[in-house]
């Protein structure tokens, strides 16, 4: 899979998403669309009612409930990306990154000191409520019906004991989402990089396009998805404030 590849895929899924069409994310100013639901979205939690703010650095494509539609558009009114970007209306953001065919392939060696393994499917499943892998919120759900399953894991161990893990969901059939924890003490030496970019190569080679996404805050999670080879590719916004209810 090539980047023109790629970036078709995520320009698609994210038109899905979005109820709009991929050529609006390319235009200027602010672009509304209306809530869709359907079976072909990225798997999420939507809130009720639900607004997202997309932009890839051009137009601000915003999907939000019709009740609220009149609310948000008077609200960002005569404002830029920038200043929309900057309101507390919007209150979870996010950075997502897609892979940079060029770099992300070069993979990052598993430090030697550590054990790995890989599980995949159902046995994800098995390992939700063994003490052990508690603590690794971002890499698995802990719930085999969650929207996002989890598809793949990859974790280290230090003398039988789980120090950092990444995983995968299968947030759709082409687009899995990684995460990753590593645990205080071992953080720092590389583990949670080396975790991430082996993950991303598994991933690719099963066809399918690995993508991360963390908070526009955490630069240490933006440096794990710069150093793997991840590029960022689009920004998001969404969960409404409480007194737009």
């Amino acid at each position: 899979m090539n980047k023109k590849e790629i970036i078709e895929l995520v320009n698609n899924q994210l038109a899905i998403d979005l109820n709009c069409k991929k050529e609006d994310f390319y235009k200027e100013g602010i672009i509304y669309t209306d809530v869709v639901n359907n079976d072909k979205q990225r798997k999420c939690i939507r809130e009720n009612p639900y607004v997202e703010l997309v932009t890839m650095g051009q137009a601000c494509v915003i999907t939000v409930d019709n009740k609220l539609k009149e609310k948000i558009s008077k609200m960002f009114e005569g404002k830029s990306r920038n200043e929309i970007s900057e309101m507390n209306v919007l209150t979870e953001s996010e950075i997502h990154y897609i892979p940079d065919i060029s770099r992300i392939t070069e993979k990052r060696k598993l430090p030697e000191e550590f054990e790995y393994e890989i599980k995949e499917g159902k046995e994800i499943e098995k390992l939700y409520s063994l003490p052990e892998f508690a603590g690794f919120d971002n890499s698995i759900q802990y719930g085999e019906n969650y929207v996002g399953p989890d598809e793949i894991v990859l974790y280290a161990k230090d003398k039988n004991k789980i120090v950092g893990m990444a995983g995968a969901s299968k947030d759709t059939e082409e687009m899995w989402q990684i995460g990753v924890d590593v645990k205080k003490d071992y953080r720092s030496k590389g583990l949670a990089t080396a975790l991430v970019s082996n993950l991303a190569n598994i991933i690719l080679d099963k066809g399918k396009i690995p993508y991360y996404s963390t908070t526009s805050s955490n630069i240490p999670s933006q440096l794990v998805a710069y150093k793997c080879g991840f590029m960022p590719y689009w920004y998001s916004k969404k969960v409404i404030n409480s007194e737009l209810n």
